[in-house]
């Protein structure tokens, strides 16, 4: 990507990147990104991302975890929950 870049393409870049499951040298190699640039964006964007605290709820019920709303995503933990499927989850929506 030699031209100059927006964010949006970059969001983008940063999405296929993390879809694709390849290392960031692989995915910059095969799509002629420079590693240096690749980490300017994601960290640009993280930093750009609405800063601000989680919402934690405790659920007293006696079948229910936890809840944690994060504004755009809300993820409820029941008791015995996989934690395989929770670090998944984190890295998908992690910047």
């Amino acid at each position: 990507m030699r031209k100059r870049s927006t964010a949006e393409q970059w969001r983008r870049l940063l999405a296929e990147k993390e879809e694709s499951g390849q290392t960031i040298a692989a995915f910059c190699a095969e799509r002629d990104l420079g590693v240096h640039q690749y980490s300017y964006w994601r960290k640009r964007l993280c930093e750009d991302a609405e800063e601000g605290f989680a919402e934690l709820k405790l659920n007293t019920e006696e079948d229910s975890g936890v809840v944690l709303d994060l504004r755009t995503l809300t993820v409820r933990l029941r008791r015995g929950f996989d934690a395989k499927v929770l670090q998944d989850l984190v890295r998908a929506v992690q910047c």
